[in-house]
């Protein structure tokens, strides 16, 4: 009997000691320093992102590129998002972040982020997790590491509001999610408010700054944003030196009024952010009034409102 009931003690310990040690609920709370912040000497104390690099260190997030330095203005790459993204998601629901490295090195935070993601990343080759990941696919695989509750809004970004965010981009849900949780703030540019750079590549240290308000809801910060778009500047008719936001490679502004999709049936201003990302094929240059395009079926741009 005794030799049965050790049998079965032994049993019970080996299977506590397979599962994870998990916290008895998942949390922002979660989230405490694990490591002790050395610096880095290419940080230094008085530049802007100094305290985001030592909150995502000292936090289990990000770590140096090499011996000493943590390379700020180097690039972000798909492999090393999809990291990130994975101890996000592990220490939020009470585990340590840490994995068992694999080869490739990132094959383990793939496998991970397949258990719990709704995008798998199936057949990406190696080329795509080894290069800079751009902002938008950032924001999007940061925002699905967390469920919704970790981003409740303190700002009210109706879609539209943000300059140049393409509202049928499939990333358009979860760049506003970070806007709307005072994440993501974007930039003043030309007096424009809010600007994303959706498909720009994110450095290291704004991705660090990113991270920190994630983690940390006291460093999130109040947006408010304005839905209406300065008019753009035309080249006057005696070719004055007046700068023109029209892309080079379409018609003149004196030549239509609006540029159609004729893909999404959406119709958009010619100087529209939205219009330099559309295949050339599905542009149908358009001169004529705006009830006449919506009577052909198409509705409004949410980005430019035209």
């Amino acid at each position: 009997m005794k030799k049965l009931v050790s049998m079965l003690l032994a049993v019970i310990m080996l299977v506590s000691l397979s599962v994870p040690v998990l916290s008895a609920n998942a949390g922002l709370e979660n989230f405490k320093e694990q490591a002790v912040y050395s610096g880095f000497s290419d940080v230094s104390g008085s530049v802007w992102y100094a305290g985001s690099v030592k909150t995502v260190c000292e936090y289990g997030l990000m770590k140096g590129k090499s011996a000493g330095q943590f390379s700020p203005t180097g690039n972000i790459t798909a492999a090393e998002t999809l990291a990130i993204a994975c101890r996000l998601h592990g220490i939020y629901n009470g585990g340590s972040g840490e994995f068992e490295q694999s080869a490739p090195w990132y094959q383990v935070y793939i496998d991970t982020w397949r258990t719990f993601a709704a995008n798998g990343f199936y057949n990406e080759p190696s080329s795509f997790w080894t290069s800079p990941i751009t902002r938008e696919l950032f924001a999007s695989i940061i925002e699905e590491a967390l469920p919704a509750d970790a981003y409740s809004a303190i700002n009210a970004i109706a879609f539209g509001e943000i300059p140049d965010v393409d509202l049928y981009s499939p990333y358009a849900g979860a760049i506003y999610t970070l806007y709307n949780a005072g994440i993501l703030t974007g930039a003043t540019e030309n007096g424009v408010a809010g600007i994303f750079h959706p498909e720009r590549s994110i450095s290291r240290a704004e991705a660090s700054a990113i991270l920190a308000r994630v983690i940390l809801p006291q460093l999130r910060q109040s947006v408010t944003l304005s839905a209406s778009i300065p008019e753009p500047s035309y080249p006057s008719e005696a070719g004055g030196g007046v700068s023109s936001t029209v892309d080079e490679t379409i018609p003149s502004s004196g030549e239509y009024d609006y540029i159609l999709n004729t893909n999404t049936n959406v119709f958009h201003y010619p100087w529209c952010k939205s219009v330099k990302r559309m295949n050339e094929s599905n542009k149908q240059y358009y001169s004529g009034s705006r009830e006449s395009v919506i009577a052909m079926g198409y509705r409004a741009c949410g980005n430019c409102n035209p």
